[in-house]
């Protein structure tokens, strides 16, 4: 794909949301800009005929946020680095996923084939961002338990993302945890038992990773 990237950076605007994107082609994002508030406008005033012409512009909107992923998918290995353009792409994915599921489908505007298309979209591209979910999960919630447990000592980086550890949907969820995988927990426990203070979190890829799959999952749950 032939890539024409701009030198400064482009504001990316939905609305209330503000977000700085490098090196993506300008005239993509001129255009995306105006198909939502052309969407957004038409929404709030009643001006579309029919589901199907709110189903058209939706599908354009996407359209041209697949081509913007695809001319930033190559910033994904540095999705660390401050403004990265992958990431606030996705974040951009985030945003209208939540606008589609509260202003279209719950108002059943919008057929549900295009928002579980764009939905599984989104979802690919925040699991592309680490190697090994499974085991990422595993360790951090091991890492958990083990601070409930209090099992090992507090770490103020880990605080804010420690604080559901004290609402009891999170505690219940790591007693489920350890009853299930008891055996290999012990067994990672033991072998890795003098690295029990690392943070999964304190890895920058697997916390923003982390926070792009929370703030999915609230808008997908």
């Amino acid at each position: 794909m032939t890539q024409n990237y701009q030198q400064n950076n482009v504001q990316v605007i939905f609305v209330n949301m503000n977000i700085t994107i490098t090196n993506i082609t300008k005239d993509k994002i001129d255009e995306l800009n105006k198909c939502f508030k052309m969407l957004d406008k038409n929404l709030e005033h009643n001006l579309f005929n029919d589901n199907k012409e709110i189903g058209k512009i939706v599908i354009e909107i996407i359209s041209i946020m697949e081509m913007i992923f695809d001319d930033s998918s190559s910033e994904k290995w540095k999705i660390e680095t401050y403004n990265n353009p992958f990431k606030q792409a996705i974040e951009s994915g985030l945003f209208f996923l939540e606008y589609i599921n509260n202003k279209l489908l719950k108002q059943k505007l919008i057929d549900i084939k295009i928002y579980n298309e764009f939905d599984n979209f989104i979802m690919n591209n925040i699991e592309s961002l680490i190697h090994n979910k499974e085991q990422f999960l595993f360790e951090l919630y091991i890492y958990k338990w083990l601070k409930k447990e209090n099992y090992i000592n507090s770490n103020p980086s880990f605080s804010r993302y420690n604080e559901d550890n004290n609402n009891n949907s999170e505690n219940e969820e790591l007693t489920n945890f350890y009853n299930k995988y008891h055996r290999k927990i012990l067994d990672w426990i033991i072998k890795n038992k003098n690295n029990l203070q690392e943070n999964p979190l304190s890895n920058e890829k697997n916390k923003i990773y982390y926070n792009l799959l929370n703030s999915y999952k609230q808008i997908s749950k």
